[in-house]
């Protein structure tokens, strides 16, 4: 029992020293901001030998730092390696503030307007999208369709 109570001391400082880790190994810019959203650029050393850029677009919920928490075993790094012009969307933590916004306003809103900007600034008509999983593709891929007005598909990979 004292054990136990021992190390629920340590409670306080965990919280501390959990935010001191470093999250995202992978050296990055943010290229596009909107409200809590942003957009990271994944950098490399060399031009991206695949024409077309790739995007992961993470689920609300979870923190997309999961896709590159530690060298070597970085999903993002693995794409920038193999050639890719690598982003990532970070939707940020929502506040009180984000409270009325509702699905529609992250897919027909921001995701189209990161798509739109993704198309500008790479010249490229064409999208490489990644998304979390099923259901999340399935609402990219709506979103995809909104910016068929100006562009060509958006092709994903599985």
């Amino acid at each position: 029992m004292s054990a136990a109570v021992g190390r629920l001391t340590h409670l306080p400082t965990l919280w501390q020293r959990a935010q001191r880790i470093r999250k995202g190994v992978s050296p990055s810019e943010v290229v596009y901001e909107e409200d809590r959203l942003k957009l990271l650029h994944y950098l490399s050393d060399e031009e991206p030998r695949q024409r077309t850029p790739l995007v992961f677009i993470y689920a609300l919920v979870n923190r997309p730092y999961i896709l590159d928490l530690k060298k070597g075993r970085s999903v993002v790094a693995n794409f920038v390696e193999r050639g890719f012009d690598t982003y990532l969307v970070d939707w940020g933590v929502p506040t009180y503030a984000d409270r009325h916004l509702t699905l529609d306003d992250y897919i027909n809103g921001y995701m189209v307007n990161v798509l739109d900007y993704l198309c500008e600034r790479t010249g490229s008509k064409q999208i490489n999208v990644r998304a979390a999983c099923a259901e999340h593709r399935a609402r990219c891929f709506r979103a995809a369709a909104r910016t068929l007005i100006c562009f060509e598909p958006v092709r994903s990979q599985r």
